[in-house]
């Protein structure tokens, strides 16, 4: 399995899941072994929900210039701030 793919990962433990508990009757060594395969399916999700946050992240990396407090206040006051003006209002 290629490590950096955990949907293949997932897959294939499924796979080991279905597998070890298709027996009637699975043996105690079955069902660890589908408790294993449990184990790594979701140790998988983690890993791809943490890549596509990663992703996400770097695709729209965030406005830290302070700019989206000012699209927030524009958007919801309707009013344009000019550079220094909400301090010359409390002055």
């Amino acid at each position: 399995t290629n490590s950096n793919d955990p949907q293949a990962t997932i897959r294939n433990a499924e796979q080991v899941r279905a597998a070890a508990l298709a027996p009637a009757q699975p043996s105690a060594q079955d069902r660890s072994v589908a408790v294993a395969a449990v184990q790594i399916i979701a140790h998988e999700q983690l890993e791809a929900a943490l890549q596509r946050a990663v992703a996400l992240q770097a695709s729209d990396p965030p406005k830290n210039d302070g700019s989206a407090a000012v699209d927030s206040f524009q958007s919801n006051t309707g009013q344009t701030l000019a550079p220094g003006s909400l301090l010359d209002q409390h002055s």
